[in-house]
C-alpha cells in the first residue's frame, strides 16, 4: 500500500471537519430554544409569535422582573392591526389558567403577573402569547424565575 500524500489526507481531514459543521448546523438551525419571558433569573428576552411567515404578538419582560421575586413585570404588544384579533398573555400555574393581559396596540402595552403559588422554591408559571385562538400554541412556554 502506498503511503498518501499529505494533501489527500488534509483534504479528507477538511471534508470530514465541513461534514461534521454542516451536520451540527442543521441541528442547531431545526431545534427551536424553549421560549420563555424568563428562563431562570437574570436571563429574559422577547418572543415572537408567527403565523406562517407573519409575526403576529410579541412579549417581553420589563427589565430587572427575572429576579426571582414571584412579581413579573412584561410588555405585549399586538404585531398585524386590523385582522380581527388582538395579542393575549396566557398564564397557568395550577388551576389559575386564563388570560392576564390582552392588547390590540402595536406600541409596548405594559402588564403585570403574581405568582399564585408562593410557597415554591422558584417562581414558575407556564405562559402562552397568542392572537388567534384557532392557532394558539398548544405548549406552553416555561416562565421561570421571575
Amino acid at each position: 500500500m502506498r503511503p498518501l500524500k499529505r494533501t489527500t489526507v488534509t483534504r479528507g481531514l477538511a471534508l470530514a471537519a465541513a461534514s461534521a459543521f454542516a451536520a451540527l448546523g442543521t441541528v442547531l438551525v431545526s431545534s427551536a430554544p424553549a421560549e420563555a419571558a424568563c428562563n431562570g433569573q437574570a436571563n429574559g428576552y422577547t418572543i415572537t409569535r408567527y403565523h406562517g411567515s407573519t409575526a403576529v404578538a410579541q412579549e417581553r419582560q420589563v427589565t430587572g422582573t427575572c429576579d426571582g421575586n414571584g412579581y413579573y413585570s412584561g410588555q405585549l404588544r399586538d404585531m398585524v392591526q386590523g385582522d380581527g384579533f388582538t395579542a393575549k398573555v396566557r398564564f397557568k400555574e395550577g388551576s389559575f389558567n386564563e388570560v392576564v393581559f390582552l392588547t390590540g396596540s402595536i406600541t409596548w402595552q405594559g402588564y403585570t403577573y403574581t405568582e399564585k403559588t408562593p410557597d415554591s422554591a422558584t417562581s414558575y408559571a407556564s405562559m402562552q402569547v397568542y392572537t388567534d385562538p384557532d392557532r394558539r400554541p398548544d405548549l406552553y412556554s416555561v416562565n421561570t424565575g421571575f
